[in-house]
């Protein structure tokens, strides 16, 4: 039951739980009788775990904002560094130029042999 309910904290962004008894006993999917005779000691347990799960999610919030800024800094840096290298290659006065082969200087990959006949 305490894990349910822990776990539903954390999956709603730690979003407060609900004060009813019937919904904490929903989200528990607790059998009636165990849910009346352990919700203290539940919402007591619970009274020292949300704080810390709290304090886990704003960390996980900063590390994830942290990752993206260094993300965008670090595709920023891979475009500027490709706009420099364009600019580089675009300055130049003239792509060099390449003969075109002429087909008589290949030589063919594979003979035709006249020694097989169908």
């Amino acid at each position: 039951m305490l894990v349910r309910l822990a776990a539903h904290y954390w999956f709603t962004e730690c979003r407060p739980l609900p004060v009813t008894d019937y919904a904490l006993y929903q989200i528990a999917r607790a059998h009636k009788p165990t849910w009346r005779t352990e919700r203290e000691n539940i919402k007591a347990i619970l009274k020292d775990v949300i704080p810390q799960l709290d304090r886990a999610r704003e960390k996980r919030v900063l590390m994830e904002e942290n990752l993206t800024r260094l993300r965008a800094k670090g595709s920023s840096v891979s475009k500027l560094a490709t706009a420099a290298r364009k600019a580089q290659t675009s300055t130049d006065p003239a792509p060099p130029v390449v003969p075109k082969k002429k087909q008589a200087n290949r030589a063919p990959v594979v003979e035709r042999s006249t020694a097989w006949r169908d």
